[in-house]
């Protein structure tokens, strides 16, 4: 019977003992330094932080992107009618950042915060947001001829459909329907008759896009990867080498 009663005092200082270890390791954990990055003018910083704050920022960005999605898209009935809001919603709040001022590159919801952005920003704004309101999305610089576009695309009805954010544009098929970028092959017609014209970089807009081919689609999305599980399952793969990293 002494021996019972020895026993279990000993088997409570083990247990805590051992969960004094393992709170003291997720506090090391939780410590070590980690580093973030930001462009400004397109030079790079990196600044420092405790990885419990990188964490913590990540995951209350993710809630922030839901939440702006969910009052965004709001009464919408279709992948495209979403798609559609988030473009309206980007074009409204996302402004094209002044000539002069810096262009800073961080977060994407940093982005959203100060209102504006190059083009490039603004597309993933739109492809972010459109991806978690359940339609894929991403954006790439389409080309011809080393001469390009920013464009994005969301996958709606097993197709990739086509938008300029920063020009304002949803391309639409002969039919009236969002178009792919195979419906504005050799069909400078499809662009708006305001933007065919415009000169990028010596070279005509509506030209680009009818001699533009699909770009590859990321595996994964870059707004899949703001997403804490998508992002933690991510990270386990390239730990096991079986992803690289992107």
């Amino acid at each position: 019977m002494s021996n019972v009663r020895l026993g279990a005092p000993r088997r409570r200082r083990r247990f805590r003992l051992a969960f004094l270890l393992v709170g003291l390791m997720v506090v090391g954990v939780a410590n070590l330094e980690v580093t973030t990055r930001q462009g400004v003018n397109f030079e790079v910083s990196i600044h420092q932080l405790p990885l419990y704050v990188k964490a913590f920022e990540f995951v209350d960005r993710s809630v922030q992107y839901q939440q702006i999605t969910d009052e965004v898209t709001r009464g919408a009935v279709s992948d495209e009618d979403r798609a559609l809001k988030v473009f309206d919603w980007t074009r409204r709040q996302i402004r094209r950042t002044p000539d002069g001022w810096p262009i800073v590159d961080d977060h994407i919801l940093h982005i959203i915060i100060r209102g504006h952005g190059v083009n490039d920003q603004q597309a993933d704004v739109f492809a972010t947001l459109t991806t978690y309101a359940g339609v894929p999305a991403f954006w790439a610089k389409v080309s011809h001829n080393q001469v390009g576009v920013i464009l994005s695309f969301a996958y709606i009805e097993e197709q990739w459909r086509v938008f300029d954010v920063f020009n304002g544009v949803v391309f639409r098929n002969p039919k009236g329907g969002l178009a792919t970028m195979a419906d504005l092959k050799d069909r400078p017609n499809l662009v708006p008759a305001s933007m065919r014209s415009v000169a990028v970089d010596g070279v005509a807009y509506g030209d680009i896009m009818a001699r533009a081919l699909m770009p590859a689609v990321p595996d994964p999305l870059r707004a899949e990867l703001q997403m804490p599980s998508k992002r933690l399952w991510y990270e386990m793969k390239v730990a096991l080498r079986l992803e690289l990293p992107r």
